[in-house]
């Protein structure tokens, strides 16, 4: 039935049709953008409309594509806020190509981070950020930095492992594995 708004959401991914050439990468995808985009299947081939800021949701949505392809995480649409387990602690890792840092959680929504190599070694930044729970010990963690660069890590606790994906405001990208090692 429909709302005032227009058809209802619909996410079955068997009810996108093969005149779309979108269809094969939606049906993909569409479990995992339900809770970020709505996914509208009129007559018409279907349609994705952001919900909210498409620019504000873009990290998130690249981290949630990251998310599903690694084992144990559950459903995007199981996504929930919870309590963060590293208030409190500081982590070193090390991407590579001087990207080592030293990550001290303030609280739910503060982490500094201290630069560890040159150039700018002993740098201190600290960000306001967000995170979900996506299983136990595993984190979606995001925040947009001062000029204008996006940060999406995947920090998973129980393994031992953070991946990062970094979007510059010139437009480059940053991709980068590391160890998650608790040092306090």
């Amino acid at each position: 039935m429909g709302s005032p708004s227009g058809p209802e959401p619909v996410f079955a991914t068997d009810s996108l049709g093969s005149g779309n050439k979108h269809a094969p990468v939606l049906r993909f995808f569409v479990p995992f953008l339900a809770p970020i985009v709505q996914v509208r299947l009129p007559s018409r081939p279907a349609v994705v409309r952001p919900i909210g800021s498409f620019s504000r949701r873009l990290p998130a949505l690249a981290a949630l594509a990251l998310a599903a392809l690694l084992p144990g995480v559950v459903a995007a649409a199981d996504i929930a806020p919870a309590a963060f387990e590293a208030v409190g602690h500081t982590y070193a890792v090390d991407f590579g190509g001087g990207n080592a840092f030293d990550i001290r959680f303030d609280s739910d929504r503060e982490m500094t981070f201290t630069k560890r190599q040159p150039p700018g070694q002993g740098q201190v930044e600290t960000v306001r950020f967000r995170h979900r729970r996506l299983r136990e010990g595993l984190y979606l963690v995001y925040w947009q930095e001062a000029d204008r660069t996006s940060v999406v890590h995947v920090e998973d606790f129980a393994r031992g492992t953070i991946y990062t994906n970094i979007t510059r405001p010139d437009g480059s990208f940053f991709n980068g594995q590391s160890p998650l090692t608790k040092i306090q």
